[in-house]
């Protein structure tokens, strides 16, 4: 598998597993799962140069003050203010996932990755939980070593093997496309 196929994909698992462990609470809405779930699988195909996340800022950033003005609504009425939070960090999540360009994107979304972990820890008190968190833990341990090799091969593969800036762009974009940095076997 290439390696930006691996950075996505173990970025795609730790949040799905994250999703999965907030989920299986039993806390949230089930048509909220059902969105979500349809919101990540849609966010695996909405990346460049297939369509311009930069587009559709102005409406990202229209929903997300919306959901924030929800989430204050709700807890102002008198609902939980954790499970009103835990739908904002949600959103967020898909946010981050249908706006991941840059490393500080992915980043912010492992961050409310973890958000949600410890959201599902505060809520569940099941077992099957436990199988959870060892599921993320792997996954957000192969995310993280995968995210640090890609943001070292952007920066240093500038540096070290090309001179003009058209020929950065082309080296660097080989190197992730290569499918000899990281297989199964490193995973």
């Amino acid at each position: 598998m290439r390696f930006a196929a691996v950075h996505k994909t173990c970025s795609h698992l730790m949040v799905a597993t994250s999703l999965t462990a907030l989920f299986m609470t039993g806390e949230l809405n089930p048509v909220v799962l059902y969105l979500v779930i349809i919101s990540v699988a849609a966010s695996w195909f909405w990346q460049p140069p297939r369509i311009d996340p930069k587009s559709y800022t102005m409406i990202w950033n229209s929903m997300t003050v919306v959901i924030l003005l929800k989430t204050v609504i709700d807890i102002v009425a008198g609902d939980s203010v954790i499970i009103s939070a835990i739908y904002f960090i949600v959103f967020l999540g898909l946010n981050k996932l249908f706006n991941r360009v840059s490393s500080m994107d992915y980043l912010q979304l492992y961050v409310l990755s973890l958000l949600q972990m410890i959201s599902a820890t505060v809520l569940s008190t099941d077992l099957a939980y436990g199988l959870l968190f060892l599921v993320y833990i792997i996954f957000s341990t192969w995310t993280l070593i995968v995210f640090h090799l890609k943001r070292e091969i952007e920066s240093n593969a500038l540096v070290k093997f090309a001179d003009s800036e058209s020929a950065q762009e082309v080296q660097t974009q080989r190197l992730l496309n290569s499918k000899r940095l990281v297989g199964g076997r490193f995973l």
